[in-house]
């Protein structure tokens, strides 16, 4: 019995070994290899940055063996895939908001996943030095800057200046004042050098020619007569001047503009005189203006009567003595336009809607989605606001030019000694917004 289990033992130890000789040589043989470690997805890149209107399409390259998947991806993303090459080609819409975006975009292909940084710069807020831009109504010639501890100072010289509400009572003909304006809603005058005997005449208006000589000259007698000239030739039209309208991204901006351009600051109109801080609840604002210059009445400097002038030529050039001696009126207005998006898909809006154009539904919902405000000048020269509550009437009301007041616009200057054309001086500084 012993010796039958000793032989069974020796048979089970033989068998084993030949099994483990077996299982060896059938490894070695191939026939039973490990399986291989799949290795994980990668990108060639982890990150891409796209310029605000950045239009060249960027191509990142997938490293895996397996067909991979993308997550769902913004509508501001355009994304190309091409499974056989491994890569992705991917552009950005232009971006018209201040707001930077990113997205986090995930590559997978089942085994692993990758992520991809997506971001593309917003438009930034102007910031100074600022650059001018000419609304239809001004006339200015040149400005320059200046910067001092980080505050900035504008110079600008016009060879006319918008008659704004503010400096409106001190602007007739033949009132002296000093050329460099103490800012451009002030004015220094001088009652002692005022001319008396002021000749008073307009260019030539369908045929007819207005003269007149004012024993002292003001602001009664120098409306008086453009009324005189209104009446009897409501339609007149020398000049209208229109254009693009112009971009700002914020409410300092505006004030800038309104400031260099006007002198007074529309943006406090639009906010109620809240400050300049206020951020835009919108992308983009445009500045809708005109010019309609109807005529403009002068001072006929070689009738000017110098007698009883003392000219005390140290006191003249120390105060930059001139006069008042040109003032034209005409109607003039304002349609300020915020909107989401682009300033193009804006101007095709606002445009269609001047035109009376037949708008989508989409479109009038767009144009109801802006913020804009229609101002315009009151018969005393006050600027007022449209509150029309629909956006549509507003933009209809602001091109419908003949329904404006007409206003004195604008000034001109003329040296106090010699009656030779004086160009008006004034600053925009950084403490007035």
């Amino acid at each position: 019995m012993i010796k039958t289990r000793l032989i069974m033992k020796k048979v089970f130890i033989h068998l084993f070994s030949f099994s483990l000789i077996f299982l060896v040589a059938s490894s070695c043989n191939g026939k039973d290899e490990p399986i291989p470690e799949k290795k994980n997805i990668s990108l060639s890149k982890i990150e891409l940055q796209f310029e605000k209107q950045d239009e060249s399409a960027k191509t990142i390259t997938v490293s895996t063996e397996e067909v991979f998947h993308l997550d769902k991806q913004p509508d501001w993303l355009e994304l190309e895939v091409d499974q056989s090459l491994k890569t992705i080609k991917i552009s950005a819409r232009p971006n018209y908001s201040k707001q930077s975006r990113e997205v986090l975009l995930k590559v997978s292909d089942g085994n692993s996943e990758s992520y991809l940084k997506i971001t593309q710069l917003g438009e930034e807020e102007e910031k100074e030095p600022y650059s001018f831009k000419y609304f239809p109504n001004s006339n200015v010639s040149s400005y320059t800057t200046s910067e001092v501890d980080g505050k900035w100072t504008y110079h600008f010289s016009a060879g006319a200046f918008f008659i704004n509400q503010k400096i409106k009572d001190d602007i007739y003909l033949g009132n002296t004042l000093n050329y460099k304006l103490a800012s451009p809603y002030k004015l220094q005058t001088f009652e002692d050098y005022m001319f008396n005997d002021i000749p008073v005449c307009s260019e030539i208006i369908n045929g007819e020619f207005y003269f007149e000589k004012w024993e002292t000259p003001s602001v009664v007698q120098m409306n008086n007569l453009a009324k005189q000239i209104i009446n009897a030739n409501p339609n007149q039209n020398l000049y209208f001047s229109t254009g693009s309208p112009v971009i700002f991204r914020s409410y300092k901006y505006l004030h800038f503009l309104s400031m260099a351009n006007l002198g007074f600051g529309i943006d406090e109109i639009l906010n109620e005189g809240n400050s300049s801080d206020m951020s835009m609840n919108k992308d983009i604002g445009l500045i809708y203006s005109y010019n309609q210059t109807l005529f403009s009445l002068t001072v006929d400097y070689s009738l000017l009567d110098r007698s009883g002038i003392t000219e005390e030529s140290d006191f003249i050039t120390a105060n930059n003595l001139s006069y008042i001696s040109s003032v034209s009126y005409g109607r003039t207005a304002f349609l300020l336009v915020e909107s989401n998006g682009s300033e193009q898909d804006a101007k095709v809006l606002i445009g269609k809607a001047s035109r009376k154009e037949t708008l989508t539904e989409s479109e009038v919902s767009l144009i109801n989605s802006m913020e804009i405000n229609y101002l315009y000048f009151s018969p005393d020269g006050v600027l007022l606001k449209d509150e029309s509550a629909d956006n549509i009437e507003k933009i209809i009301n602001y091109v419908e030019v003949t329904n404006n007041n007409i206003i004195p616009l604008r000034f001109m200057v003329s040296d106090y000694v010699n009656s030779g054309m004086t160009e008006v001086e004034y600053t925009v500084t950084p403490f007035l917004f």
